[in-house]
């Protein structure tokens, strides 16, 4: 009667849920650990071994990194229509005038071209850029109206002052 007790049985049902239980462990855990070694090479190899802006970055480089932030913010924040009518939503409010989401992303072009202004060699600058730079064309109507506000003479006085100041930094 031993020698049948140490017999293979089939799985219960039971045992069959907790083997899949324990194969989908395995399998997260094996996913963690190949993404732990990516982390480790991308460290030994620098972190960041993308191609460099203004050493081997080609434009389709900017532009496909572009595409992937897109994606990549996409996936963390949301819909980006969504997000930006928000975002217009609060300059509006703050603002006290209409703020669209293609302004939204004009003002985040502006803020890209203003940091480069202080360090063009930074890629991650010239990605927003190309980033929002598609955004505000995905926006764009041609029934938008033109800018509400002529640039006055006080702007323009600031402007100057702001190009003249960097440049004798």
């Amino acid at each position: 009667m031993r020698e049948n007790e140490n017999e293979a049985r089939p799985p219960t049902d039971s045992q069959s849920q907790e083997d899949e239980t324990e194969l989908s462990w395995i399998k997260k855990i094996t996913k963690s650990v190949t993404r732990i070694e990516e982390l480790e090479m991308e460290a030994k190899n620098g972190w960041d071994s993308r191609p460099k802006i203004g050493v081997n970055m080609k434009s389709q480089d900017v532009l496909n990194q572009a595409n992937v932030a897109i994606s990549e913010n996409g996936k963390t924040f949301g819909d980006m229509n969504i997000a930006f009518t928000k975002a217009a939503v609060i300059a509006s409010a703050m603002l006290e005038r209409n703020v669209s989401n293609y302004d939204v992303a004009i003002i985040l072009q502006a803020v890209s071209m203003s940091r480069l202004s202080f360090n063009q060699s930074h890629q991650g600058t010239w990605i927003d850029l190309a980033a929002n730079t598609g955004i505000a064309a995905q926006f764009a109507s041609p029934q938008m109206p033109k800018a509400e506000m002529p640039m006055t003479a006080a702007v323009e006085n600031e402007l100057r002052n702001l190009v003249t100041d960097n440049t004798n930094q």
